[in-house]
């Protein structure tokens, strides 16, 4: 690889050239009961007039009067019309909401590996581990002064990571509470942290523009200086640019030689993180050499907000203006884009799907095919924006801003 610089084209989105169909966001309240309405709009196209009606419900089924076939089947409302041009429109409701014990803000939420805990960072400096057979709050953990901006499990299930405004990052134990380490290096809050392999070293990234590396059993910095350069057009000092998200993967391509790494590394060789900048970049880095491998353009004039791993080459990153790229890292080019219904706030994706949040609470579901609309559109949440996204075997839990968790299944979407 070359440090190079590659401006993505931005083509035409051709979801957003497709018809659009947005539902009450607790339409599966009303088809439970068998009885009651609600809304639902139609755009067959792009400027075209907003079509909305009403979808009355009874025991005999759904009835609208709009120009449209509406369905339920197992959680899955479906909507078909002359003026969708043959497109399919699925919408699905959680399975389960779970009690809003924390009644704070939900920020980040991640679960353990076993699936029975989650762990949710929040406004306020709260952190808490909850369990999800209860369900009940099974710890608070406290230290964190601010919003608790990302947390996430080891592989273990028994330890948990955070970082939040208070521009430290904290090893927790699930067992006891306790904070075993607090990291400090940061001069700007902590947005997001990944893991390598284990868990013995990882990465942070930061509003101060820096990725850092870290050794967890010694809790100090092994490399500090892997921020972005800052924008040579802007007169100094120019602002740092804010690292949103960063997710570690191995490198498409061999990496130039570095020198030795640090003793307390594990895991680095080979390896490269992928950084989504606030400049609206997304950018390559080596961790050994802690060099920019490869720094493209894919959101000019927004922000790229999240990040995730697709495939073994490939991410896909959701950016604020709402546009949602498939990058090869390999090939350095742009495989394919969609859209979500607004700025991305929430991205992860599995072998066969990826799964976007927005800030309209929303969660639109991709395949991994050519096919750029959503396949899928998770409802549940009300305007308020999805802050979280865990996918697990067969289930889809989110976490929102209105303090609720929502458990989805999802095993009987297809990959298109």
């Amino acid at each position: 690889w070359e440090a190079v610089s590659i401006c993505a084209k931005q083509e035409k989105m051709t979801s957003a050239e497709k018809p659009s169909v947005i539902v009450q966001h607790d339409w599966d309240i009303d088809v439970r009961a068998q009885t009651g309405k609600f809304w639902l709009s139609i755009r067959p196209q792009p400027g075209a007039p907003t079509k909305h009606g009403t979808v009355v419900v009874s025991p005999e089924g759904l009835r609208t009067d709009l120009n449209a076939a509406v369905k339920h089947d197992a959680g899955v409302l479906t909507v078909t019309s002359e003026d969708l041009h043959g497109h399919v429109f699925e919408f699905q409701s959680p399975e389960h909401s779970y009690p809003k014990v924390l009644k704070r803000k939900l920020l980040s939420m991640d679960i353990s590996p076993s699936g029975a805990l989650g762990v949710c960072a929040a406004d306020q400096g709260q952190l808490s581990v909850l369990n999800f057979e209860t369900p009940t709050l099974n710890r608070v953990l406290s230290g964190h002064v601010g919003d608790v901006n990302t947390c996430r499990f080891f592989p273990s299930g028994e330890v948990v990571l955070s970082g939040g405004s208070d521009l430290t990052l904290r090893i927790w134990s699930v067992a006891d509470g306790s904070c075993a380490r607090t990291l400090k290096g940061h001069a700007g809050g902590v947005l997001g942290t990944a893991l390598i392999g284990r868990g013995r070293n990882f990465l942070s990234c930061s509003r101060d523009g820096s990725v850092r590396l870290w050794d967890c059993a010694s809790a100090t910095c092994i490399r500090g200086a892997l921020a972005p350069a800052p924008d040579p057009a802007l007169p100094p000092p120019a602002p740092a640019v804010t690292v949103n998200d960063i997710v570690v993967l191995a490198a498409p391509a061999p990496l130039p030689a570095a020198a030795a790494p640090d003793e307390r590394e594990a895991g680095t060789e080979g390896m490269c993180a992928v950084a989504a900048c606030a400049d609206g970049h997304l950018r390559v880095i080596d961790l050994r050499s802690a060099a920019t491998a490869h720094d493209a353009t894919i959101a000019p004039g927004a922000e790229v907000h999240k990040v995730a791993v697709a495939s073994e080459h490939v991410v896909v990153a959701g950016c604020s203006n709402a546009s949602v790229v498939w990058w090869d890292l390999r090939a350095n080019r742009m495989l394919r884009t969609g859209a979500a219904t607004a700025s991305v706030s929430s991205l992860t994706a599995n072998t066969t799907h990826v799964f976007v949040g927005d800030e309209e609470g929303q969660v639109r579901v991709f395949g991994a095919g050519e096919e750029r609309a959503a396949i899928r559109t998770l409802t549940g949440a009300d305007i308020d924006p999805i802050s979280g996204l865990h996918v697990g075997a067969g289930v889809v839990h989110t976490a929102c801003r209105d303090a609720a968790i929502r458990r989805y299944r999802w095993f009987e979407l297809t990959a298109k």
